[in-house]
């Protein structure tokens, strides 16, 4: 989950005339359909409680707490520049947990107009959703806070990423056809890697739900 923050102009002016451009940006991670992306008029709610307005936020622990009162894993924030007649936007996805940034992305183009930002935006969503894939796999170690899975940098996987680790139990049936069409899921923790390798990585139990993990459990 995330939340998109208003980012910060400079040298724009009027020159994005009707263009909102805090609804192009959560527009453009909604239709990625990777991220639950809150919406806005919550977003100003916050904002406005805490006395922040809406000109862009740049201090990453600013922005980190922010998320952390929404609820949220990551935010958005970042910059949009005009400068000899062209166009880049500059986003950063920070941690809310630890205010440490997780990627920083940019997008540039020499036309200032409705089309291009929307493609700039999109290009900019899917950049920062490369950098978060979603894979699966297995525990195949666990010992005392220390845990072993079986994805790595094959994987696209980088130290500080985040994973659930579940079980799945009871099969769900479905009442006439009598097939199994899906199985219950319990999360039993949440895990950071710590060390990536080829094929496997090392981590760290950072929050613990309702159990501690096995070989064979499954990580998302």
């Amino acid at each position: 989950s995330i939340a998109v923050l208003p980012f910060e102009s400079k040298g724009l002016g009027n020159d994005l005339g009707s263009i909102d451009l805090l609804d192009k940006l959560i527009t453009g991670f909604v239709n990625i359909n990777r991220f639950k992306v809150i919406e806005r008029a919550l977003l100003e709610k916050i904002l406005e409680e805490q006395k922040l307005g809406m000109s862009g936020i740049l201090d990453a622990s600013t922005a980190a707490e922010i998320g952390k009162g929404i609820g949220v894993d990551a935010v958005v924030v970042g910059s949009v520049t005009r400068g000899s007649g062209a166009l880049s936007i500059d986003a950063r996805l920070i941690d809310t947990e630890t205010a440490q940034i997780v990627t920083a992305k940019d997008a540039y183009s020499a036309n200032i107009s409705f089309q291009e930002i929307s493609q700039m935006i999109t290009q900019l969503a899917e950049k920062i959703k490369a950098e978060l894939p979603v894979v699966n796999g297995y525990v195949i170690g666990a010992s005392d806070d220390k845990v072993t899975i079986d994805i790595g940098r094959a994987n696209n996987i980088k130290k500080g990423m985040k994973c659930i680790v579940y079980r799945e139990g009871a099969p769900i049936v479905h009442p006439v056809t009598g097939k199994v069409i899906a199985r219950e899921i319990d999360e039993l923790c949440e895990i950071q890697i710590n060390e990536v390798f080829d094929v496997y990585s090392t981590c760290k139990i950072i929050k613990t739900k309702t159990d501690v993990p096995k070989i064979r459990d499954k990580i998302v």
